[in-house]
Order: structure tokens, then C-alpha cells, then sequence
């Protein structure tokens, strides 16, 4: 999914399912790969798309407390 096709995210569809939740789709759809190594989100942090709209908001994955 390019940069593009993040100004299709629909106001209205934001408000059912919630920002947190509308921006990991968005993150999971472009960039997870089953076959490669790693969860989504260890997928995601990785992402070096600087250019996209939501870079700064994308998901990090969650670290376990000591």
C-alpha cells in the first residue's frame, strides 16, 4: 500500500473502530509478511517508509516488564 491510499481512510470508519486500531491495519496491511520472521508489530518497527503519513504513529511492539 503506498502513501496514496492512506488518504482513504474514511473519517466515519475511524470513529467505529478507533484511531489505535485503524492505524495498526493500516500498518499490518502494508508492511506484515507471514513468511518473514517476526510478529507484525516487530515488522512494523522495522518500516523505513519515512515518507508515509503515519510513520510517527506506527506500532512498536510491546515490551515486557522485568
Amino acid at each position: 500500500m503506498n502513501t496514496s491510499q492512506t488518504n482513504l481512510i474514511l473519517p466515519e470508519k475511524i470513529k467505529k473502530i478507533g484511531l489505535r486500531k485503524a492505524v495498526d491495519n493500516h500498518c499490518r496491511d502494508c508492511i506484515y509478511d507471514e513468511q518473514e520472521i517476526g510478529t507484525w508489530r516487530a515488522q512494523v518497527e522495522l518500516c523505513t517508509a519515512i515518507d508515509c503519513d503515519l510513520f510517527l504513529f506506527r506500532p512498536l511492539p510491546i515490551k515486557k516488564k522485568a
